[in-house]
């Protein structure tokens, strides 16, 4: 019966949701939160904190979620050695990406690769991108910002410049280069506080002693294009993450130039998963930076 409800609780706080983790175990709503009720009441312990459809794991569901992660990356382990004999035509990975415009590429490759391998890939921010591995709802991840964890395994993987976008047209357009200093002079729509651009040019203005006050911060590269498009200001973006979008201009930024690194990262405990470490293998193929001899 333990068993039952450890896996209960662990695929509740992995997936972050009980609606999803019945959908992922085949079972009811209401018989996975009785699992995990008996398993709260069973040590007189809260794991989850409930507030309405939203849940939050306590500090005692984070420290339990250390536990079964290894209990169930070792079932899976067990698993996938006995249905693929020891071939990687079965199980499952979860990829992490603060921007689709090098993940998907790499991806493309491994379920070429691995077809019997079912994948999924979560995008967001990246201070939700580094949540998402380190409350182990990813795998593996693609990110600009995976900071000092100790916990993580981080392999550089892209870098790119940081290119101002303006509007086709607009008075800017036509410059070979602008100083960042420029900028502080137009109307700005930046990214929210948690995406690596926004650090990245926030950190260099600093650097420089100067100040801006964007006039919108919108939270998807999208919505930056769309509202730049507009004609409702300027911004900044990877110049990787720029399509053919004949609405706007790319410009270099120069005094300083302004480089955006991508990292592959990982929790190090998730790199004995034979998925993860052939999504590395693949992934190194795709990388612009030569790898160390």
């Amino acid at each position: 019966m333990i068993h039952s409800q450890l896996r209960a609780f662990h695929f509740v706080a992995t997936e972050g949701s009980f609606t999803r983790a019945a959908a992922t175990l085949c079972v009811t709503q209401p018989t996975l939160s009785m699992q995990v009720k008996d398993l709260e009441e069973r040590y007189q312990v809260r794991l989850f904190n409930r507030r309405g459809q939203r849940i939050e794991m306590t500090k005692m569901g984070r420290d339990l979620l250390e536990i079964t992660q290894g209990i169930f990356d070792l079932e899976q382990n067990a698993e996938e050695l006995m249905s693929a004999a020891q071939v990687l035509d079965a199980g499952h990975l979860r990829v992490g990406a603060d921007s689709t415009t090098h993940i998907i590429p790499v991806i493309a490759s491994f379920a070429a690769a691995y077809p019997g391998v079912k994948l999924a890939l979560a995008t967001g921010s990246a201070r939700t991108t580094l949540n998402d591995l380190l409350e182990y709802r990813t795998d593996i991840a693609l990110m600009a910002d995976p900071m000092n964890e100790p916990r993580l395994e981080t392999r550089p993987f892209s870098r790119d410049r940081i290119v101002t976008i303006v509007p086709s047209g607009h008075r800017l357009s036509g410059l070979p280069s602008i100083a960042l200093r420029k900028l502080m002079d137009e109307r700005l729509i930046l990214r929210e506080s948690g995406s690596a651009t926004r650090r990245i040019f926030d950190e260099a203005t600093r650097a420089l002693g100067i100040a801006h006050t964007e006039f919108m911060e919108i939270g998807s590269h999208e919505g930056v294009y769309e509202a730049i498009a507009a004609g409702l200001g300027v911004g900044v973006a990877s110049e990787a993450e720029l399509g053919r979008d004949s609405r706007i201009a790319a410009i270099p930024i120069d005094d300083p130039p302004l480089i955006m690194t991508e990292y592959l990262v990982c929790l190090k405990d998730r790199l004995r998963l034979g998925a993860v470490g052939a999504f590395i293998a693949i992934a190194e193929q795709h990388s612009n930076i030569a790898a160390a001899p």
